[in-house]
């Protein structure tokens, strides 16, 4: 590829897949159990379980939450990266195609001289 801008337009469309690929994972990864409430006959136990149990809800639910966000950022992003890629792949192709009309490099037939410019000689 001698087009920088290909290169360009093929490194999003593999940040995209990258980025699509650690929005799923985000998408699936276990967060962890909710932790039940336990008593006790000391007041003492149960207060530190009811504590850690507390601690660990609200650990699980910033983890769901920092997945969730995560994941939808990063899914974005891929989508994003993969229409832009995709729409500079679209221009180049456009741009080579347009070329290839204009100024054909191996055509069959042999280029005509124009009459005028050789008596003008």
């Amino acid at each position: 590829m001698k087009n920088p801008r290909k290169r360009l337009a093929s490194a999003f469309i593999t940040i995209s897949c990258l980025s699509l690929i650690f929005a799923f994972c985000c998408f699936g990864m276990d967060n962890g159990d909710h932790e039940d409430n336990e008593y006790y006959g000391g007041d003492a136990y149960t207060g530190i379980q009811q504590a850690a149990a507390q601690t660990a809800n609200n650990i699980q639910t910033l983890t769901e939450n920092i997945t969730t966000i995560g994941g939808y950022i990063l899914l974005l992003t891929g989508m994003t990266f993969a229409a832009i890629g995709w729409y500079e792949l679209q221009i180049i192709s456009e741009k080579e195609k347009n070329q290839e009309d204009n100024f054909p490099e191996n055509s069959a037939e042999p280029q005509k001289k124009d009459a005028s410019s050789e008596e003008a000689l």
